[in-house]
């Protein structure tokens, strides 16, 4: 199943750092992760990376992770207001469930391999590469090449970078199998002397095909099984700001801002603080806030005042206006080089070692009282990485 909600995001935004420059270094990590929500959802997920260069300024990097996905089976819900029954499908692990008891748990699995090719020759970065996603009833494929110039004895960057997707549902009764996205990428970044780096950047979306999940549907008395209806397409943007301040040896504060819209009617804004404290030269801790506000897309209605007959039904609360707040915790540990590796030498000087626990939790809203029973949703998270050098 497409899963289109809550932790991907999540996992995105806060476990995985992606970088438009990758440096040319021979490396291997392996991280793990965790999430729970109070819906009974719940992910297990691994990856291993391994990037290897093969020439002066080429390097190869492949990667494989797996999900373990589970959401419990919800009996269903009776929408007293539209006469409408809401369920959840057996399985589903996207953004809705009965308020009726679980009956059991299924775990489906998702497999993304992933490889790119990097040339680096200093002052010009090129990546490219593709991606891919299986699942029982979805395949994604994705392409992406991204370009970086370093300028001004490397104290400035320009960065460009596209990635076009080409998704398949492998569901029937759906007048469109497909799914394409596209985001076209432009930033900035400029260090400010020793203590600032600021990054500014620019996004550009479109969606087209099937955007909503076949696995939400309303059961009408009148009328019958009606699947989440949305637009064919979308298009959106984002602006983005980011603050790297060193405040004194050795504390650093990172702020940042996104502000999303689209002709959805959607529009977002998003906070991020951190801030990272050395503790010794092998250990950093760190602890951040994270704040987000969306208005309602134009076609959401009140919790049951849908009909059979609309031509669009949104069915996820994430198509309301609501708001979230993620808190989490951050330790960053590299061993010292004088430490030796279980063969001998020094090579656990070359490690580093991550670890995160985050919490989550939305605002009331009407949707999510009505898909799980209760007026808010809190979800936990953890990741474990470990990233070697040789």
């Amino acid at each position: 199943m497409k899963r289109v909600f809550i932790a991907a995001g999540l996992f995105l935004a806060v476990l995985f750092v992606s970088a438009w420059a990758e440096t040319l270094e021979n490396k291997i990590s392996v991280s793990v992760h965790g999430y729970g929500d109070d819906a009974d959802e719940e992910i297990f997920s691994g990856k291993i990376d391994v990037f290897r260069i093969f020439r002066e300024r080429l390097g190869f990097g492949v990667s494989l992770g797996i999900d373990a996905i589970s959401g419990a089976t919800k009996t269903a819900s009776a929408d007293a207001v539209s006469g409408a029954t809401v369920v959840a499908a057996p399985g589903d692990d996207d953004d809705e469930g009965g308020d009726g008891d679980d009956d059991g748990s299924d775990y489906n699995a998702r497999v993304y391999p992933s490889f790119r090719l990097v040339y680096d020759d200093g002052d010009n970065n090129v990546m490219g590469g593709a991606y891919f996603s299986f699942e029982d009833d979805y395949t994604g494929r994705a392409v992406f090449l991204n370009y970086t110039r370093q300028l001004n004895l490397q104290n400035t960057s320009l960065s460009a970078g596209i990635t076009q997707s080409f998704d398949k549902w492998d569901v029937g009764g759906l007048d469109d199998d497909d799914r394409k996205e596209r985001q076209v990428s432009l930033s900035v970044t400029q260090l400010l002397g020793r203590r600032t780096q600021i990054q500014a950047g620019y996004d550009l979306l479109h969606s087209e095909g099937h955007l909503g999940n076949p696995n939400r549907y309303i059961d009408f008395a009148v009328g019958g099984r009606v699947l989440e209806r949305l637009p064919s397409d979308r298009d959106g943007y984002a602006l983005s700001a980011r603050l790297v301040q060193l405040l004194a040896e050795p504390t650093t504060v990172h702020l940042s801002y996104r502000y999303y819209d689209d002709d959805w009617g959607i529009n977002s804004h998003t906070t991020n603080v951190a801030l990272f404290q050395d503790l010794s030269e092998t250990f950093t801790l760190g602890g951040r806030y994270r704040y987000y506000t969306q208005g309602a897309a134009d076609f959401i209605k009140p919790v049951g005042q849908y009909a059979a007959t609309d031509p669009l039904i949104g069915i996820d609360y994430k198509y309301t206006d609501f708001d979230a707040h993620t808190v989490g915790l951050m330790a960053i540990y590299k061993p010292g080089s004088g430490l030796e590796s279980p063969g001998g030498g020094s090579g656990w000087g070359n490690t580093t070692i991550t670890f995160s626990v985050d919490a989550y939790q939305t605002s009331s809203n009407d949707y999510i009282r009505a898909w799980y029973g209760q007026s808010r949703l809190t979800a936990y998270f953890a990741s474990l990485g470990l990233e070697y050098k040789y």
